[in-house]
């Protein structure tokens, strides 16, 4: 067992290492100049300005230093400033995320309390149509896109119907709304436990 929990973790470096590298790329080779989109509006901003945050912001470096450069200050918790709304990116993360975790611990619970039983019933009467109904119910909870599920479900549950309250967490700084637009991944754990049942 602490064979295989180290060979997981071994093989989850260069995983997460790969997926650093294509998420900089994306963000930095996407079209627009950031120093740009920051100083947008701003009058009287000459190309010495520019030059000066280009420097100030390591964009002037080759990619590979920018690179070593994102992900040190990433590891370190320094995220930077927001350029939208000039603040720490790091404080606006942490005060969005007991709304998070909060959304995410409703939405692994339904998880959890529909997918297990419903793939538990189905590997007890394997073969049936119950069983046939639940595989349905699993394969369309792989193929249905979450978010439009999730608003069909917030307009039957929490808008047309009386179950679930109507208003849910939503301001600037935090904001989330019912879990029920994960209970399409209900079906992946529903064919998970079906298959792991004997």
């Amino acid at each position: 067992m602490r064979n295989f929990i180290a060979r997981r973790l071994l093989y989850a470096v260069p995983t997460l290492i790969g997926i650093s590298i294509i998420t900089f790329a994306i963000a930095r080779l996407s079209p627009g100049d950031p120093i740009r989109l920051f100083t947008f509006g701003i009058q009287d901003f000459t190309q010495d300005d520019y030059n000066r945050l280009l420097h100030a912001y390591g964009l002037d470096k080759p990619l590979p230093f920018q690179y070593v450069d994102w992900i040190t200050n990433a590891l370190r918790g320094k995220f930077g400033d927001s350029l939208i709304y000039h603040r720490d990116a790091f404080v606006m993360l942490l005060e969005r995320l007991p709304n998070t975790l909060q959304l995410a611990s409703a939405a692994l619970l339904l998880q959890l309390v529909i997918g297990v039983p419903l793939g538990v019933i189905a590997a007890l009467r394997r073969g049936s149509w119950v069983d046939g109904l639940i595989r349905v119910f699993g394969v369309a909870g792989h193929a249905i896109p979450a978010f439009w599920l999730g608003l069909v479900l917030i307009i039957i549950f929490a808008t047309a119907g009386s179950f679930g309250p109507k208003r849910w967490t939503c301001s600037r700084r935090t904001s989330s709304g019912p879990p029920t637009r994960k209970v399409s991944a209900s079906g992946p754990w529903c064919s998970c436990t079906r298959s792991a049942t004997p």
